[in-house]
């Protein structure tokens, strides 16, 4: 499998379509990335998320059966062989119209929600439109 003779060249992976960025309509729908590319077999593949290596995930497409908030970030595929390294450009996956959850002191009102207090409670920040 490895090129031999006179005039064999070592292709390094090259990423001819990059993953595109994925907004889930709601949590526990299906979503998944995928990278399209050529070079040399054999070809390694890791998924990042957020700079965090994800253990296990060595495929050419990352999938997610049942998307959750907590699978939210960015994403990008590293593909290596014995002549050299791809790495894609990030991918975003989240969902729409997640809410925003604020927690801390609120002493001063800063949250903006018409309301002060000490207590250190989650509250659903809503934007304005």
């Amino acid at each position: 499998m490895w090129p031999q003779g006179a005039g064999a060249t070592w292709l390094p992976p090259s990423i001819t379509a990059q993953p595109s960025s994925v907004v889930v309509s709601s949590v526990g729908q299906p979503a998944s990335l995928s990278v399209a590319y050529t070079g040399l077999a054999p070809l390694g593949y890791q998924w990042v998320k957020d700079g965090v290596i994800l253990v296990g995930q060595t495929n050419s497409t990352l999938s997610f059966s049942s998307f959750q908030f907590t699978d939210s970030g960015s994403y990008c595929v590293v593909i290596t062989n014995a002549a050299g390294v791809a790495i894609s450009i990030p991918a975003s996956l989240s969902v729409a119209n997640a809410p925003l959850r604020g927690w801390g002191d609120n002493y001063n009102g800063q949250l903006g929600i018409g309301m002060v207090g000490t207590a250190n409670l989650p509250v659903a920040i809503i934007p304005c439109l």
